[in-house]
């Protein structure tokens, strides 16, 4: 099956550097729907995407980095018990997930008891309000956690072309909050001063970094004892952005969507953006060992796959490239294309 690999893609004034890790299914599609992209201008454009093992790294120094919940259970803090109790609820529950046998009732079932029982287990820790820096701080020190190369850049350049960024992520969104706030990331609008409980949600107005996650609660003393009441895991995703785009209407009325995820199942979010037009899907296949297995269906599903942890950077060019305007296309064909394989056929993830 060809397809584009490294080189430089070029249709009038679209380079893009593809490095030895990007596959490109159908080149030509791709090209046209950047060209919306740009045509339509950074106010129709939204970036959606997902966040454990997508904007964070997968491998740091050769090592399994940690995800969000991971973070939390590996905390030296902990006491053994709960660790091992956590252990054997991921080892149940995991399989289950990846089952792609499993009818989809059935797996949300699972799916549910999975996550009850791994907040329940959290709430049963002596957590407050300030452990949560501790055990972020803990694992990025320890080198378990840590954005993806290119994130804080591809972040920054959003913010400053005011295009917002929904983070839609199966895992704690304090968490998420603190190592973006450790970060640095401009345009985070974080809910340190709405998690406790009764107290209303962030702004939903502003044109920033959102995250929509599974939130600790507090109470008046700080403690953590409960989690937000639904559960935002794989299979209800689509169900919850929906929602939250129902109550912010700056980017509910944003066509053009940028979507990324690590898994298949990523992609399906997009029927959730009641306007959406016109996307943009990148998948991170992040397992060398996996390629053989899954390409094919990664390159079914997204419009670009990055293979092997790669960088965001990608990423960062649409962005660049859908602020640019169409009439710098004089004298950009000179480009060399002659690396690119088009022609291909395929479904291209899409609105």
């Amino acid at each position: 099956m060809p397809v584009a690999m490294a080189g430089t893609l070029t249709n009038g004034a679209l380079p893009l550097r593809l490095t030895p890790n990007i596959r490109v299914k159908n080149a030509e599609q791709l090209l046209e729907k950047l060209k919306r992209f740009r045509r339509d201008g950074t106010d129709a454009l939204q970036v959606i995407t997902d966040f454990d093992a997508t904007l964070t790294q997968v491998f740091i120094d050769g090592q399994r980095a940690s995800s969000c919940h991971s973070v939390v259970e590996n905390f030296s803090g902990f006491p053994q018990e709960y660790k091992d109790k956590a252990n054997a609820t991921l080892a149940k529950y995991q399989p289950l997930e990846m089952d792609p046998n499993l009818p989809f009732d059935t797996k949300l079932k699972y799916m549910n008891e999975w996550w009850t029982t791994s907040h329940n287990l959290m709430v049963a820790q002596d957590i407050h309000r300030d452990t949560v820096e501790h055990i972020v701080d803990e694992a990025v020190r320890n080198k378990r956690f840590s954005l993806r190369e290119g994130s804080h850049a591809f972040l920054e350049v959003c913010t400053n072309l005011r295009i917002p960024v929904t983070v839609l992520s199966a895992g704690i969104q304090n968490i998420i909050e603190e190592l973006l706030r450790r970060e640095s990331i401009a345009g985070l609008v974080p809910t340190a001063h709405h998690d406790t409980i009764g107290e209303d949600n962030m702004d939903l107005d502003a044109e920033e970094v959102h995250v929509v996650s599974n939130k600790m609660l507090f109470n008046e003393e700080g403690r953590l004892v409960d989690f937000s009441s639904d559960f935002i895991h794989t299979l209800s995703k689509k169900k919850y952005l929906r929602q939250y785009l129902e109550r912010n209407p700056q980017r509910h009325a944003r066509h053009n969507v940028l979507a990324m995820g690590d898994l298949i199942t990523d992609v399906s979010f997009l029927e959730a953006v009641p306007s959406c037009k016109n996307s943009i899907a990148i998948g991170y296949l992040n397992y060398q060992e996996k390629e053989d297995e899954l390409l094919e269906s990664y390159l079914d599903a997204f419009d670009v796959v990055i293979l092997r942890d790669g960088s965001m950077d990608l990423c960062k060019q649409i962005i660049e490239y859908a602020a640019t305007s169409e009439t710098k296309d004089a004298g950009t064909e000179s480009h060399d294309s002659s690396a690119v394989s088009t022609g291909c056929t395929g479904r291209i993830a899409g609105c």
